[in-house]
């Protein structure tokens, strides 16, 4: 009925034309293109005779509006965040949404001086939050009303968030009565009914809940034209003639899908995952286990401070009661008034840690820096039993080694804090001086890491924390001087043999060297265990386990010969691509040798079918047997993800000994140099396609493509590139350009893969295949995926050894 009254209004609105002096009618309408709550307003506006008009057409418009085309119409614009927000510090660089999103106190908002004059109503659909800039403030409204534009007659506020985006929003109406007036001159309402002057503002925050009767009607027809196959597949027990019986193996599959128990009471296989969680509750139901109570004291609901601390608790499988919930009322002009809630946390069993749990909501309240808030845990007498957790109470030093692209996610989630100093040590001054700019007290040390020992070591000694993200060779160097001070240690890296035999060591020293706590050794170890555990509370036996992982270029992004760019270091991806490597296919043991690896790339055809991936083994997936607790296991493998054609490539440079870092190279200086060393060193081929050939193993489309790599690259034709004098070793110069060939433009993103495949099989015999996938593009240049993804990882990593949650553990872990 609604639509058909507002189809109504459209048609009459196409032949009468709107009310004379009335035209043009504009619509602003947020939330677009993509959003839920905007493709709802569409549908309604769309009934209307319309045309959609850019924000930069908007004066134009107004100043065409005695055309007689505007009086049989409305105007809609759907003005995007770029069209809002502009940089504070007047930088007119292109608008970056990510950048937004992570730093929007660096914004603010153009709405109320480019959009707000020229519309009639404004229908609001986008989410706010406290951080954000509002839309339109109070004094915006004044300014406009007193330079006399009194255009705007309506604001409905869909998000109905109080004081938000529309800050004069001062609170939600009803179903029964929902708007009010507000007069902008008086800067309040008015009146609760609609009014010729000031505008009128909507803001129903039960919306969803008011289902009209066209879905009630959808949802019957759709429920009609399945019941005959619901009817069709039931039968009446035999055991109890009261009880009807499902077949789901009669049932069309949106139903079967649908069946969460089977006649005997049973979890149908889909909705196994319940076990786990159906038996925690009845546990709950049946005792009580310990239970402590805690104080939260600050901004807790607008920061959302309190709903995050709720989700900890859920996780760590607690119940909770409120206590206590003091929220003050704030009067106008008044300063936010911090809320007070006492909850009683309860565990749900003997393994559940209150102690960790507290902790953990500890780390929130430090980390959401707004809410200004405190956490206590209180005694059976209400009052504190420790000192409250106040942001600021010890200060705590930060040794961050290495300036590149993954450092500015670690800076910027431990430097929030400001009791956090933040010191970034590099060879690149420029580069540490930078990224340290991300913290709150962030300093940086330019310096020769590898050589200038003296001053790395009073760096150390001066920190309570060490996180490397050098090139793993450097970390034993780097280990050793945080046990001489008894200094923490972090590395995203794989542990290696030589911080292994750095253990005892560090054991005796009582510190805690933590590695693999990246993306690739991190983020694949959390989640795939995450799948295990699962499998096995439920009764499972793995019987197979697959986990492929990769940092690319975006697919847009991968624009040559290589289809690669670098996200971290070259001499990294050098050094993985000469790692020996062992796993287990189906019941076999298969070695690969370092020299090997690159000629065994298999295609991928597991997920994303589309980006025509390639995987390499990755190191020995054995080890892992022990460490995920297999047993009887028939298929163990981890892999490395590339583009196809990526690695048979890399494989022939491989060859033509590009990797080789032992060959000294004092006596060449320039590309020809070079090429005529690596030949002469093989074989010495009468021309460099005859080298390349053999190297391609007589491949000769090969040959040729990897010839046009380097030509591309620089190394030869007509277009060389400078000859990198300074670098030591043959695989320095290629590391070198790469580096700088192979590089991600300011606009260009990255892109990270990850897949686990695990089979499993339970005592039923039932037989499951998991899946689960992770797809991270970065957002600009700075803020790349393997930023966050590795980074992020390593910080939460630090900043739990700071915060004492791993007190009691040292060594290698």
């Amino acid at each position: 009925e609604a639509k058909h009254s507002v189809s109504q209004m459209g048609q009459r609105i196409a032949s009468d034309g709107l009310p004379p002096g009335m035209p043009p009618v504009i619509f602003g309408m947020t939330g677009g293109p993509r959003g839920n709550v905007y493709q709802g307003v569409r549908e309604i506006f769309d009934l209307l005779p319309h045309e959609i008009v850019q924000v930069s057409d908007l004066p134009q418009v107004i100043a065409e509006a005695s055309s007689t085309q505007s009086e049989h119409k409305v105007y809609g614009v759907v003005p995007e965040m770029k069209d809002i927000y502009v940089r504070s510090d007047g930088q007119s660089s292109a608008f970056d949404r990510q950048h937004f999103m992570e730093h929007p106190d660096m914004y603010q908002s153009q709405f109320a001086s480019h959009v707000l004059p020229y519309l009639t109503a404004f229908i609001n659909a986008i989410f706010w939050d406290y951080q954000y800039p509002r839309l339109i403030t109070k004094e915006d409204m004044r300014e406009l009303y007193e330079a006399g534009n009194n255009r705007l007659l309506l604001i409905s506020d869909v998000s109905c968030d109080i004081g938000g985006s529309v800050e004069f929003l001062s609170r939600s109406t009803t179903i029964d009565r929902p708007c009010f007036q507000y007069d902008p001159i008086l800067e309040k309402e008015v009146s609760d009914v609609v009014k010729d002057e000031g505008v009128t503002v909507f803001g129903v925050d039960i919306l969803p809940t008011e289902l009209p009767v066209e879905a009630s009607n959808h949802f019957g027809t759709q429920l009609l034209r399945i019941m005959p196959d619901l009817v069709e597949s039931a039968s009446v027990s035999k055991e109890d003639p009261l009880m009807v019986q499902i077949d789901p193996s009669k049932l069309a599959p949106s139903l079967s899908k649908a069946v969460i128990t089977t006649h005997d009471g049973k979890l149908a296989n889909d909705f196994r995952y319940l076990r786990p969680i159906l038996e925690h509750s009845s546990q709950t139901q049946n005792g009580e286990g310990e239970s402590i109570s805690i104080l939260l004291h600050g901004h807790l609901f607008d920061t959302g401070l309190l709903n995050q601390c709720l989700d900890v608790l859920e996780l760590n499988r607690c119940s909770f009661e409120f206590l206590d919930c003091t929220v003050q009322y704030r009067g106008k002009g008044q300063d936010p008034i911090k809320s007070r809630v006492v909850l009683k946390v309860t565990a749900s069993g003997e393994d559940v840690d209150l102690d960790k749990v507290e902790g953990q909501i500890g780390a929130l309240v430090d980390a959401i820096l707004p809410a200004e808030a405190t956490l206590s845990r209180l005694d059976k007498s209400g009052l504190p039993t420790r000192p409250a957790y106040v942001q600021g109470d010890n200060d705590k030093t930060v040794l961050l080694l290495g300036s590149g692209r993954v450092s500015r996610s670690v800076v910027d989630l431990l430097g929030r804090s400001k009791n956090r100093k933040i010191i970034v040590a590099s060879n690149d001054e420029a580069e540490a001086k930078d990224v340290a700019s991300l913290a709150l007290r962030g300093r940086h040390a330019g310096m020769d890491i590898a050589n200038d020992r003296p001053r790395l070591q009073k760096l150390v000694q001066d920190s309570d924390i060490v996180i490397s993200l050098l090139p793993a060779t450097m970390h034993p160097k780097v280990a050793e001087l945080c046990i001489e001070s008894k200094t923490d240690l972090v590395t995203a890296s794989y542990e290696s043999d030589e911080m292994r035999q750095l253990d005892a060591a560090a054991k005796n020293a009582g510190i805690i060297m933590l590695n693999e706590v990246g993306l690739d050794p991190g983020l694949d170890h959390m989640s795939a265990k995450k799948m295990i555990d699962e499998i096995r509370d439920r009764g499972g036996h793995v019987t197979s386990f697959s986990s492929v992982c990769g940092g690319l270029p975006a697919p847009e992004a991968a624009d040559n010969p290589f289809q690669y760019k670098f996200s971290w270091s070259p001499r990294g991806v050098i050094s993985a691509c000469q790692n020996d490597a062992r796993y287990l296919w189906e019941g076999h043991i298969v070695q690969v040798t370092g020299n090997e690896l690159l000629a065994n790339a298999a295609p991928f055809v597991e997920s994303w079918p589309d980006l025509q991936l390639e995987c390499l083994p990755n190191r020995d997936s054995l080890k892992y047997e022990k460490t995920y607790g297999f047993e009887n296991i028939d298929t163990l493998f981890r892999g490395t993800l590339r583009y196809r054609g990526f690695s048979r490539m890399m494989h022939v440079f491989q060859t033509m000994g590009f990797f080789d870092s032992t060959t000294p190279i004092d006596s060449v200086n320039s590309w020809d140099d070079l090429l005529d060393l690596l030949n002469n060193s093989r074989g010495g081929f009468s021309s460099i396609e005859d080298f390349m050939l053999a190297c391609a193993e007589d491949d000769y489309e090969e040959a040729m493509r990897a010839r046009a790599c380097l030509e591309w690259l620089g190394m030869i034709g007509d277009n060389k590139v400078p000859f990198p004098t300074e670098a030591r070793s043959v695989v320095d110069v290629f590391c070198q350009l790469l580096e700088d060939q192979l590089c991600y433009g300011e606009t260009e993103r990255d892109m990270v893969c990850m897949h686990h495949t695990i089979g499993a099989e339970f005592s039923d015999g039932t037989i499951e295949k998991h899946f689960s996938s992770l797809q991270v593009f970065g957002t600009e240049a700075t803020m790349s995926a393997m930023c966050k993804t590795v980074g992020v990882p390593a910080g939460i990593a630090a900043d739990l050894i700071l915060k004492g949650e791993l007190d009691g553990k040292t060594g290698l872990l």
